[in-house]
């Protein structure tokens, strides 16, 4: 009996735990990703050309996806557990990463001086647009494992998404 108390005492503390931290993620908001093509990579990569380097070590699973935000939309903060590079097709994104605990925003699309491409890995980070935009997302992220995480807007965001840092 004691056993079972215990066990269901832990499975309690755990689920409560699990719950406090999906309520503490920052969900997105006027903003969607549609998933395009999914596939799983079997090999490794090793692509070392024209001052542009590759390289997987295991097997990956890789993603094309349209990301969407609307007007004032956020896709909230969060990761990704690889690599990924993002193609602002129209409108403008900003981009904001948590560096050495610092809110640093640069912004990325047809015309910026930014240019209109950008990449993403594991550090936290949250896209906004004003006026909205279209993106397209290639991932290549470790084999069974999300392609995104969502995290809990970090100590120097404010409001739903970001304080500039110029």
């Amino acid at each position: 009996m004691y056993s079972f108390l215990r066990l269901t005492c832990v499975a309690a503390v755990a689920a409560s735990g699990l719950a406090i931290t999906r309520a503490s993620a920052s969900p997105p908001s006027n903003w969607s990703g549609q998933l395009l093509v999914a596939a799983h990579f079997k090999e490794t990569a090793l692509i070392n050309s024209e001052r542009i380097k590759f390289q997987t070590k295991d097997p990956t699973d890789t993603y094309e996806v349209k990301l969407t935000w609307g007007a004032t939309g956020n896709s909230g903060w969060h990761h990704h557990p690889g690599m990924v590079i993002v193609q602002v097709a129209s409108g403008l994104v900003d981009v904001t990463r948590v560096i050495n605990g610092r809110c640093e925003t640069k912004q990325y699309g047809v015309g910026s001086p930014n240019g209109s491409t950008f990449t993403e890995g594991d550090t936290m980070h949250v896209g906004t647009s004003a006026a909205g935009a279209v993106a397209y997302a290639t991932a290549v992220i470790e084999a069974g494992a999300p392609n995104r995480i969502d995290d809990a807007p970090p100590a120097c965001a404010s409001d739903f998404g970001v304080r500039k840092v110029k």
